[in-house]
């Protein structure tokens, strides 16, 4: 019963040619790029990190560290979005630029209370704000 977001593929297309993109979730690596190739969007990542065995959940930042070392990133130089404070947390322990998912679980109200960088009303206005806040070519 998953689906995407309106315009996620057309969103993930821009940014891709700009930025390297990934995934970190509370799913394991196996299920989350299970999901994201049903889904049809895996093609668009060039890691797809889950907490596996050894990490830690969110709000811990294992597995945003994890990607960033993988993708050879600095913390400073990425963005996380996410749609709970949980990941708002783990972005700032990351050391990552923070970017709420308003239209997403939580809703941008309840985001708004932690003060991220940025919250989205719709995925499509990434592409406005990446251009204006990234110095690297990073995204999570």
């Amino acid at each position: 019963m998953l689906r995407l977001y309106p315009r996620v593929t057309e969103t993930l297309e821009d940014l891709r040619s700009q930025f390297k993109l990934a995934v970190a979730t509370t799913k394991h690596s196996v299920q989350a790029k299970r999901v994201l190739e049903r889904l049809g969007i895996a093609s668009y990542f060039s890691h797809i990190q889950g907490t596996d065995p050894g990490l830690r959940y969110k709000p811990h930042p294992d597995i945003l560290l994890k990607c960033l070392e993988i993708m050879s990133i600095e913390g400073r130089d990425a963005a996380y979005v996410g749609d709970s404070l949980h990941d708002m947390h783990a972005a700032r322990g990351a050391k990552m630029k923070e970017i709420g998912a308003g239209y997403g679980f939580a809703g941008a109200k309840y985001l708004e209370s932690h003060w991220p960088d940025h919250i989205l009303n719709c995925i499509s206005e990434l592409r406005a704000i990446s251009k204006n806040i990234f110095s690297a070519k990073s995204f999570s």
